[in-house]
């Protein structure tokens, strides 16, 4: 994914018991809350985003950053579909 830089990316495993969630939550309170969090990832414009760096990863371009933000996001929606 990343400009000629090779990744192992890691799928299909458990959840680590942290990320766990133990409580009800309610649908519309938490789509509001995922709205808001993109939202605010768009606020500061593609180019805030141009070479900064992730937690896990160096430097992405903008189009990597969508592109990842996409994914994960994605990644998460499909946990509802079975």
């Amino acid at each position: 994914m990343h400009s000629g830089k090779n990744y192992l990316v890691i799928s299909n495993r458990p959840a680590d018991p942290f990320f766990i969630i133990k409580e009800d939550k309610y649908f519309e309170a938490e789509k509001t809350r995922l709205t808001s969090f993109i939202n605010k990832m768009q606020e500061p414009g593609e180019h805030y985003f141009e070479g900064k760096e992730s937690h896990s990863f160096y430097g992405f371009h903008k189009s990597e950053w969508d592109n990842m933000f996409y994914k994960h996001v994605d990644h998460h929606l499909r946990q509802f579909e079975e």
